[in-house]
C-alpha cells in the first residue's frame, strides 16, 4: 500500500464516521476552551480542521501530505512522523486520526 493511500481515513464520508465525528467534536469542545497557549498544531485530514473550533489558541496550524489551499488555518504539507518540532515550541497537539493511519505512530508521538 503507498504511504498517500493510507492519509485520508475512507470512513470518514460514511454514515457511521459522521456520527462518530459529531461524537469527538463534542468531547473536544468540552475540553478545549480550558487549554490556554499561543501555538496549537493539528495533524490529520484536513476535513477535521473545524474539531479545534473551539480552541481559545489563535494560531493554528495544520500538517497534512495533502495540504489544500481552502482549509480555513495555516498549513504544513508534510506528514506527523516526520516534523521536527522543538521542545516546549507548542502548546496543544491534536492528532485526529493520526495515529491509526500512520506507518509509524510511536514516531509521530516522540
Amino acid at each position: 500500500m503507498k504511504e498517500e493511500n493510507k492519509i485520508s481515513p475512507w470512513w470518514l464520508e460514511s454514515p457511521l464516521g459522521e456520527v462518530f465525528q459529531e461524537a469527538e467534536k463534542k468531547a473536544l469542545d468540552k475540553v478545549l476552551p480550558g487549554i490556554y497557549g499561543y501555538h496549537l498544531i493539528q495533524c490529520g485530514d484536513g476535513r477535521l480542521a473545524s474539531m479545534v473550533d473551539s480552541s481559545l489558541i489563535s494560531h493554528r496550524v495544520m500538517v497534512n501530505p495533502q495540504a489544500q489551499a481552502s482549509w480555513p488555518c495555516a498549513k504544513i504539507q508534510g506528514h506527523a512522523e516526520k516534523l521536527g518540532i522543538a521542545h516546549n515550541s507548542v502548546d496543544l497537539v491534536v492528532l485526529s486520526h493520526t495515529l491509526e493511519e500512520s506507518f509509524n505512530p510511536h514516531q509521530v508521538l516522540r
